[in-house]
């Protein structure tokens, strides 16, 4: 845009709600306004002089003052115009700066008058607006009650926070009993009533971050994908505008709800929008590491193993890998420092590379990485087999389809069959009557002995995996 040099004031809105008034006069004209305005202060000023100085002469002429009375006032006469002589040059930059689009036409015509000389003219209309001696008692009577007015206002707002403070408490107080509420559903498996608590606990402060990421996780493990979603970016929303204030302590809260989102996006297949979201939370764990390494590197190697998961499933292996590596490299130096927490952790990768390298048919790394994994899995069972065996089964799974594609047929029913008793032991002592996972390995195997000429064991385990 090409802003001409101009007299005239134009208005350039750069707002749609507010206007911005820029007054461009150049410096040529400024310059001719001020000689104009100076030249009738100054000839007004001379015929004011010379209308005294006559006066005065006329008075000491006629006897009516002494001749020591009229040197005083001719002294002080002459001292009144050469200070005003001074004063002109800042009177007339003033009045030549003045920007008439502001004035109404009384103030238009009173700045005209000084401008021309005609202090008379000026003089009446100013009168005419308001009268100068009460002046500031006019203007202290008005502060006084502008100040009585906010000091009203303040007890308002005073009195009106100590109300918000009381909403707010009753509302935590609320939020907690509807929490415990939903509780008790999830435990009676009352979903209906599960979901009408804790999206009611959400709907009473959307700000309420925590509030809305509870209410997104429940429907997100219910697969109210949508619901999830709705909830999830309220969330995220919240969250975003607590970190403005305080990144440090906000900023986690911000990644948890990215990662949880992105997690939906994959379980849609948005998995364009579930990398953005993966890669958001990457860089922000990343930048919190660099301050808190102890903290957050978990984090990091987490978000790295979520991606590398999200890379296997579209098929691009080449990053899926530099992901796994990565997350690996972090998880085994963190177990070094603590093998109870991080070895578990190192095997889950372990699984994903492994998965990774049956996809690309570097089948004997798999193997080797499925090993190792299933070597930690077992060790902690040793002491806490409810955790982990689940976790060995899972492992020996992938081993016994490994296993299967590469025509080691023994071994792979060795995997099924001990994945099998895993799930089956923990099947019956389950307080569920179903338990999917206990079905994947009959069907495994019956697939298995199918394709091996087994008919009749293959029969009896697609029939024991459909009950």
């Amino acid at each position: 845009m090409t802003i001409q040099i101009c007299k005239t004031r134009n208005i350039f809105a750069f707002s749609d709600k507010v206007p911005h008034t820029i007054v461009m006069v150049s410096t040529e004209q400024l310059q001719r306004d001020k000689q104009r305005i100076e030249s009738n202060a100054y000839r007004v000023a001379e015929k004011n002089y010379e209308d005294k100085l006559a006066k005065l002469e006329q008075e000491v002429s006629d006897s009516l003052i002494t001749m020591s009375k009229y040197r005083e006032e001719l002294q002080s006469l002459q001292e009144s115009f050469e200070k005003y002589q001074l004063m002109i040059d800042g009177l007339a930059d003033h009045y030549a700066h003045t920007d008439y689009d502001n004035l109404n036409e009384q103030e238009r015509e009173i700045n005209i008058s000084i401008e021309e000389g005609n202090l008379e003219r000026a003089d009446s209309l100013i009168h005419s607006l308001f009268n100068p001696i009460d002046v500031l008692k006019r203007n202290k009577e008005a502060l006084a009650q502008i100040e009585q007015q906010i000091s009203q206002a303040k007890e308002m707002i005073a009195s009106a926070n100590a109300e918000m403070a009381k909403v707010l408490e009753q509302q935590r107080k609320e939020a907690e009993y509807l929490y415990n509420l939903y509780t008790i559903a999830l435990a009676k498996f009352d979903n209906e009533k599960a979901k009408f608590y804790i999206e009611t606990r959400a709907e009473l402060d959307t700000t309420n971050a925590e509030w809305q990421f509870d209410a997104a996780f429940y429907s997100h493990k219910q697969n109210q994908f949508k619901t999830a979603s709705y909830y999830y970016e309220r969330a995220l929303s919240a969250s975003r505008e607590l970190a403005k204030e305080n990144p440090q302590a906000y900023d986690p809260a911000v990644a948890s709800t990215l990662n949880n989102l992105a997690s939906l996006y994959i379980d849609t297949q948005h998995y364009n929008d579930g990398e953005a979201a993966y890669r958001e939370t990457l860089e922000i764990y990343q930048r919190l590491a660099q301050e808190d390494p102890e903290t957050h590197e978990p984090d990091v190697a987490l978000i790295l193993n979520n991606l590398a998961l999200l890379y296997i499933e579209i098929k691009k292996y080449n990053e899926a890998e530099v992901m796994c590596n990565e997350a690996l490299e972090i998880r085994r130096r963190l177990a070094r420092e603590n093998p109870q927490v991080y070895e578990p952790f190192v095997a889950n990768t372990l699984n994903n590379l492994a998965l990774l390298y049956s996809h690309t048919q570097r089948n004997e790394e798999s193997e080797q990485l499925y090993k190792e994994a299933l070597e930690i899995y077992r060790r902690f069972a040793q002491q806490d087999p409810a955790q982990y065996e689940p976790y060995i089964a899972v492992t020996l799974n992938s081993l016994a389809i490994l296993y299967y594609n590469t025509n080691r047929f023994e071994e792979s029913e060795q995997m099924c069959l001990e994945t099998q008793e895993i799930r089956g032991k923990f099947n019956k002592n389950s307080a569920q009557a179903y338990d999917p996972n206990v079905a994947t390995p009959l069907n495994n195997l019956a697939t298995f002995y199918y394709n091996t000429r087994r008919y009749a064991e293959s029969e009896a385990m697609y029939k024991e995996a459909q009950e």
